[in-house]
């Protein structure tokens, strides 16, 4: 199954608080349970991250590789589970400024084995269901941070 995601949000806040805040991503993505530094300086090319994020009772452990960056400006990523075989793919992050706000958008690509398809359904189907709440998971976080950063 491939995903191919995208999401923006407008959030009244400077490049910086932005950029400093998708760097801190426990503070703002709630299924975010653990994260531990691998290698790497914090926010640079080559830093690896350990993950942890919630899926119902059981945590799943994400590594996330930064490959290429200009600060301020976008972040690439790759994403790769623990569990061989259950994800992998990039999210990239880039921020545009306009007069009002900075302008997140968030991109994830990724690829995973097909899901299991319950009887009475097609694989096109349960797919279907995967993206749609994956985005709709993709937004939320979004605008939770939008929301702590013009709280402040």
């Amino acid at each position: 199954m491939h995903l191919a995601l995208r999401s923006t949000v407008a959030i009244a806040a400077t490049p910086q608080a932005v950029w400093d805040a998708l760097l801190d991503v426990q503070s703002w993505k709630s299924s975010v349970v653990s994260v531990e530094r691998l290698c790497g300086k914090p926010g640079t090319v080559g830093e690896v991250l350990r993950v942890g994020q919630a899926r119902g009772a059981d945590t799943v452990f994400v590594r996330m590789e930064t490959l290429a960056q200009i600060p301020l400006q976008w972040r690439a990523q790759t994403l790769v589970t623990e569990t061989p075989g259950l994800l992998s793919g990039y999210l990239v992050y880039s921020l545009h400024r306009d007069a009002r706000a900075t302008i997140l958008i968030g991109e994830l690509l990724c690829h995973s084995p097909p899901p299991p398809v319950p009887e009475g359904r097609t694989l096109e189907e349960v797919c279907s269901m995967i993206s749609q709440a994956t985005q709709a998971k993709f937004d939320a976080d979004h605008e939770v941070l939008k929301g702590l950063l013009e709280s402040r």
